[in-house]
C-alpha cells in the first residue's frame, strides 16, 4: 500500500506497459523456434494429410448433394476444407504466419490500450484528493458535533 501511494498511475500503467513488451519479446524467439521447427511442421504434414483423407470422404457426400439439387449448401459445405487444406499447406506455413500475425495484434494492441491508460491516470493525485476531501469531511463533522454538543450544554 504504501508502495502504490508513492508511485503514480502513470508510471504504474508505464511500468505494466514496459513488462508486457519485455514478457512478448522473451516468447518471441519462442514462438519463432515453435512455429519454424521441425515438430511444427510435421505436426502440419500429418494434419495435411488427415485433411486429404477427409476430403475424399467429403467430396463423396458433396456428389450426392449436389446430384439431389443442393448445390447452394454444398458450396458452403466445400469452403471449410479448402481453408484447412490452405491453412496446412507447406508445412503450415500460413498457419503459421497467420498465428504469429494475430499474436503481433493482440501485442500492439496491449500496447495502446496500456499507453492511453498511462497518459489518463494518475493515482497519486486521485489517492491525496480522496484523502484531502475526507479530511474535510472529517473536520466538518467534528466542528457539527461541538456545535450540537455545545448548543445541547446550554438549552440545560
Amino acid at each position: 500500500m504504501f508502495l502504490l501511494a508513492q508511485i503514480d498511475g502513470g508510471d504504474l500503467a508505464d511500468l505494466a506497459k514496459e513488462n508486457a513488451a519485455s514478457i512478448a519479446q522473451g516468447f518471441d524467439e519462442l514462438w519463432n523456434e515453435t512455429i519454424t521447427g521441425g515438430v511444427y511442421s510435421a505436426v502440419c504434414t500429418v494434419g495435411a494429410l488427415f485433411a486429404i483423407a477427409t476430403l475424399t470422404f467429403f467430396v463423396v457426400e458433396w456428389t450426392k448433394k449436389m446430384m439431389a439439387g443442393e448445390e447452394q449448401r454444398a458450396y458452403t459445405d466445400f469452403i471449410w476444407p479448402l481453408i484447412v487444406i490452405l491453412l496446412l499447406s507447406n508445412k503450415g506455413d500460413v498457419l503459421g504466419k497467420s498465428t504469429l500475425g494475430i499474436r503481433n495484434y493482440i501485442n500492439n494492441v496491449n500496447n495502446i490500450v496500456l499507453s492511453e491508460a498511462a497518459a489518463g491516470i494518475d493515482l497519486k493525485q486521485a489517492y491525496e484528493s480522496a484523502l484531502g476531501t475526507e479530511a474535510a469531511r472529517s473536520a466538518i463533522g467534528i466542528a457539527v458535533n461541538k456545535c450540537r454538543n455545545s448548543s445541547l450544554s446550554q438549552q440545560e
